[in-house]
């Protein structure tokens, strides 16, 4: 009790002391991570002990939000690594019944977000594993399920605005399995048929704790439905979905999906199904998630670069299949075709949005351009005439990864991966 009444008394004075990185938090880091609810935290410390946001949660927040600002970033570290243990202390008390709250879940993902910022990947992987557990063992998963399964761990939300946040913890579970998965090629630990949750609505009625009718998964993925999307972290959501089935479409459980038949392979067939769903979601996104009308909000230049991406990597799966079972040309034509479009999309979003402050950009952005770059290098080296961007666009994607690194260090690791490719391509 003597330690968690000075846990409390260190957090206190923080709180009032460093009003500064909570808003750093809010300013910089909420669009890309919008499950918190500014207000409704601001108010919990107003409640009593045992209800109040736990220290590691706290030390969480802080410890991205001192990453992205040069003002901060030396303190960094030291929140990160009193996150970490006051989590891990949570865990190992009484038998673990304390840590399966919401708070824990939340600081999981802020420290695995962290841990990826700083190119931690082996822990980010495994922080990322918590954070799915624990929302599954939350049920988060089955928050609009008809029959509630059971055992229940928490008592029903008590109003709008904290079963949103539930929701959105775990759709924020469920996208960071898929990106997780996507640039690893480990194992996803969520499901689809396992969600029972609808999207996310959008942040005005968050906000304003209004209730607000929204798609469930299944329907939203229903191309007469995409225009229904009421908020760019639904978007993203139905972008992540697009993400995973790439990866469950490069990795079959099957043993043989003969690929060398281009007509009847189980493989061309995904390949042309989900190229159809990709592009037909992608169309029919409403106005307010495309670009350049939601030029001015980064969620949405981030959904948009998510569509690209996905689109690339299920266009270069097909171009190395097409090559390794010597199929006709034209199919690895229309691939690399279908690439380039994306990476200029990517290489001219990037030029927009080159102004903007590098700490509002999501870690998701390198992913993006280290892709395109992958689509110029094959495409200068394929012995044929390139497209006539391609070098110069290849060029400023290095370029904005050499200029972004000075703020998100791990812009260096995909740019030392390009130039890897670079140089195995011939073009040190």
């Amino acid at each position: 009790m003597q330690q968690e009444l000075w846990v409390f008394y260190e957090i206190s004075y923080l709180v009032v002391t460093d009003s500064v990185r909570f808003q750093i938090y809010f300013d910089k880091i909420h669009h890309q991570v919008p499950f918190l609810h500014k207000y409704r935290l601001l108010a919990a410390f107003d409640l009593g002990l045992n209800l109040r946001p736990p220290a590691a949660f706290l030390y969480s927040m802080w410890a991205i939000a001192a990453s992205v600002s040069p003002k901060y970033d030396h303190l960094a570290e030291v929140f990160y690594q009193r996150a970490r243990w006051y989590a891990e202390a949570a865990e190992m008390k009484g038998r673990g019944e304390d840590f399966i709250t919401v708070y824990m879940a939340q600081c999981w993902f802020l420290i695995g977000k962290y841990e990826t910022l700083r190119t931690y990947f082996t822990r980010a992987w495994m922080s990322t594993g918590r954070y799915a557990r624990l929302v599954q063992m939350m049920n988060l998963s089955s928050l609009d399920k008809d029959e509630p399964p059971t055992p229940q761990i928490l008592k029903p939300a008590e109003d709008v605005i904290e079963l949103e946040i539930r929701r959105r913890t775990f759709w924020m579970a469920f996208c960071n399995d898929r990106w997780a998965s996507a640039g690893t090629g480990w194992p996803m630990a969520i499901a689809e048929s396992d969600i029972y949750t609808n999207l996310p609505c959008s942040e005005y009625a968050f906000e304003c704790g209004e209730v607000e009718e929204t798609l469930s998964l299944d329907e939203a993925l229903q191309s007469g439905n995409v225009s229904k999307l009421s908020s760019p972290f639904a978007g993203l959501v139905v972008a992540s979905v697009l993400f995973g089935r790439n990866y469950a479409h490069i990795h079959p459980k099957v043993q043989n999906d003969h690929p060398e038949d281009f007509t009847n392979g189980p493989f061309w067939r995904r390949h042309r199904e989900m190229d159809n769903t990709l592009s037909t979601i992608f169309l029919r996104l409403p106005d307010n998630l495309k670009l350049p009308h939601g030029l001015n909000n980064m969620e949405v230049v981030f959904l948009n670069l998510t569509f690209h991406a996905s689109s690339i990597s299920l266009h270069q799966a097909a171009i190395l299949m097409a090559e390794k079972h010597d199929l006709s040309p034209r199919v690895r034509t229309q691939s690399l075709r279908r690439c380039l479009v994306s990476a200029d999309e990517i290489a001219n979003t990037m030029r927009l949005i080159s102004h903007h402050d590098s700490g509002h950009m999501d870690s998701i952005l390198g992913y993006c351009l280290y892709i395109a770059g992958i689509v110029y290098i094959y495409d200068l080296k394929r012995g044929q005439p390139p497209s006539p961007h391609s070098s110069s666009n290849l060029n400023f994607l290095l370029a904005s990864l050499h200029a972004i690194r000075k703020f998100l260090p791990m812009m260096s690791h995909f740019l030392a991966q390009l130039e890897l490719d670079l140089d195995a391509a011939g073009f040190a």
